[in-house]
């Protein structure tokens, strides 16, 4: 039964690879390193991990916010 997990998981994983490489990537490109706090990231990845891609994108949006002149509270 182990082997039927290890191939759905294998298949799941080239999927998931598949997807991933059609897809257009929005915001900042990778380059080896996480863009909130620096730290190295592996290959393709933008973030270190969650918390500083969430963090990114909402000092972002902040970002755009204040660029237009508005202010909203959801940020």
């Amino acid at each position: 039964m182990a082997d039927d997990v290890d191939k759905a998981n294998e298949d799941n994983q080239r999927y998931l690879d598949a997807v991933l490489t059609q897809r257009k990537e929005s915001g900042p490109i990778a380059c080896g390193r996480c863009h909130n706090c620096g730290a190295t990231v592996w290959e393709g990845y933008r973030w270190c991990d969650f918390d500083c891609a969430s963090d990114w994108q909402k000092r972002h949006a902040a970002r755009i916010q204040r660029q237009l002149g508005r202010r909203d509270e959801e940020f």
